[in-house]
This record gives structure tokens, sequence and C-alpha cells, in this order.
């Protein structure tokens, strides 16, 4: 099971750093088009900030945790007690679920109401 995961774990940062490259060659496009030809292209703006932020931050965040590479604040962590730690870690990974799960909740509310009005 810790294979499968970590293999999915590992097509997500791959397919997040393919997002990654698009965006720059998109946004890169988008000012050539704006600045050098007066026309940019309309739907860059709304794929890069709706579909492709969104799937880097999120397909790649499970292997960063994994390999403890997100960003964290280890002046305060290093003056701590180990349990100590361990309280704060299980503290703060509670509060992230519970941030998650809201906007999870949210998402879940939003996705019904478009689905009932028969948004596109």
């Amino acid at each position: 099971m810790n294979r499968l995961i970590k293999g999915l774990e590992q097509c997500g940062s791959a397919i997040a750093a393919v997002c990654l490259v698009c965006m720059m060659l998109l946004v890169g496009a988008d000012a050539v088009a704006r600045y050098a030809l007066g026309s940019p292209i309309p739907w860059v703006m709304e794929t890069v900030s709706y579909y492709l932020m969104v799937a880097c931050a999120y397909l790649a965040a499970s292997d960063t945790f994994r390999h403890s590479d997100h960003i964290r604040l280890d002046l305060v962590v290093d003056h701590m007690s180990p349990s100590l730690r361990v309280g704060t870690a299980i503290f703060h990974t509670a509060l992230a679920g519970l941030v998650f799960g809201i906007v999870a909740y949210a998402s879940a509310v939003n996705l019904v109401q478009a689905w009932e009005e028969r948004e596109y």
C-alpha cells in the first residue's frame, strides 16, 4: 500500500511540474501577445488561476510533506522538548485537517448548487 501511495505522490508531483511549465509558457505567451501584438490571449488568466495553479499546489502537496520540504519555522521548534514537538505536530495536523475539511465541504456545496442549476 505504501508503494502505491508513493507512486501516486510521484505521479502527482510530475503532473504538477508539467502544469508549472505550462503556466510559465502560457503567461509568457500572453505577455508577448499583450505587449508586442496588443491583443492578449483571452483564456490564459482563467486557465492559469482556476486550473493550473490549483493543480500545482494540490498535486505536489503530499510528496512535499513526505519529504519534509514544506516551509516551516524551525527557530521555535528547535527549542521545544520532544513531547511538546509531538503535541504541536498533532495540533497543527488536526487544524490543517479541519481547514481542509471546511474547504472540501464548501466545495461540495458549491458543486451541488452548480449541478442543480446546470452551470457549465
